[in-house]
């Protein structure tokens, strides 16, 4: 699957869930799996995608067990929602399908 698409179906499912705060990503109990089709790890590098140019905000777990895991809290950030309402361009490849 297309990294664009990863990252359109993570944003998508932020927005639907933006009500609910911060929800949990990575190797923690309760965490958000991956859409159909995408593999943890590129689920998670999408994560760190859309984190980098300010669609989600993320606070990573301060107690990280495992050297180079990524686990913590995301939630979609208003630039975020403006990319999925279409009232503006993101600067990375988002497709939603």
């Amino acid at each position: 699957m297309k990294d664009s698409v990863a990252r359109g179906r993570l944003l998508q499912l932020l927005f639907e869930r933006r009500n609910e705060g911060p929800l949990p990503f990575g190797d923690v109990e309760g965490a958000v799996q991956p859409a159909a089709g995408i593999n943890p790890g590129a689920w998670l590098h999408a994560l760190a995608q859309l984190a980098e140019y300010d669609l989600v905000s993320w606070k990573p777990f301060e107690n990280q067990t495992v050297k180079g895991s990524m686990s913590g809290f995301a939630e979609i950030t208003e630039n975020g929602v403006n990319v999925c309402c279409g009232r503006q361009t993101p600067d990375i490849n988002i497709r939603f399908c």
